[in-house]
């Protein structure tokens, strides 16, 4: 959590293809920092600070938000931060 805030606020693209890996995560945090946000929430709002708000719609903090990230994964392939959209699994799996 801690991680996509500060790659958020330096606006690191060269984490675009990390933060977009497994994005869709649901899990919570438990740390008194970011109590109850979850890892999608998190990495969604690092994406939104990276791409300078290129996303008009409100990040849902409390369920992973597919449209979201499917726009942030279009936006990453539009502008050369990946060759297409599926050089990275954004799904998350609980196994």
């Amino acid at each position: 959590m801690k991680a996509c805030y500060e790659l958020g606020e330096k606006k690191d693209t060269s984490s675009v293809k990390n933060l977009l890996h497994k994005a869709l995560d649901p899990r919570i945090s438990h740390d008194l920092r970011f109590k109850g946000m979850s890892v999608n929430y998190c990495r969604l709002g690092a994406l939104q600070k990276i791409s300078g708000n290129a996303y008009k719609g409100e990040l849902n903090q409390f369920n992973s938000d597919t449209i979201a990230t499917t726009f942030f994964l279009s936006w990453a392939v539009n502008n050369g931060y990946l060759t297409s959209k599926t050089e990275v699994d954004i799904y998350y799996y609980n196994k």
